[in-house]
């Protein structure tokens, strides 16, 4: 009897670590307009502070449980969330967000620029 319950212990043991561990998901990130890659694209973990950027040719990978959601999001690109699921590898195409991008103001507040004094020619005149 203390055989069969040590077993069955040691079963829940190892499929209870077997799907705990985590699991490198890797892919790419490109736009949906013209398929180009996505550089610098934030790759979080839902509802954790884990997360990635994508590469200059817009590869990620990250490890991840089971089960867990992906959110990606970039400037002036709709923000998606991926459901991980048993893939490991997603590729992604992140659509453009035209109304955010109306919302972006360039200011020259703070500079200062040094003024410059020159000589001025009198020619006697």
């Amino acid at each position: 009897m203390r055989k069969i319950l040590f077993n069955f212990l040691l079963l829940i043991t190892l499929v209870g670590q077997a799907m705990a561990q985590d699991r490198q998901v890797t892919g790419k990130v490109v736009s949906a307009d013209d398929s180009s890659p996505l550089p610098g694209v934030s790759i979080s973990l839902k509802g954790t502070s884990k997360g990635t950027n994508s590469d200059a040719s817009g590869n990620f990978k990250i490890s991840v449980p089971s089960g867990s959601t992906l959110v990606f999001s970039f400037v002036g690109f709709k923000k998606q969330s991926v459901l991980v699921g048993s893939q490991t590898s997603i590729s992604i195409k992140l659509e453009a967000d035209v109304a955010s991008l109306d919302e972006v103001v360039v200011t020259a507040l703070g500079l200062t620029r040094e003024k410059k004094i020159f000589g001025l020619c009198d020619s006697g005149n």
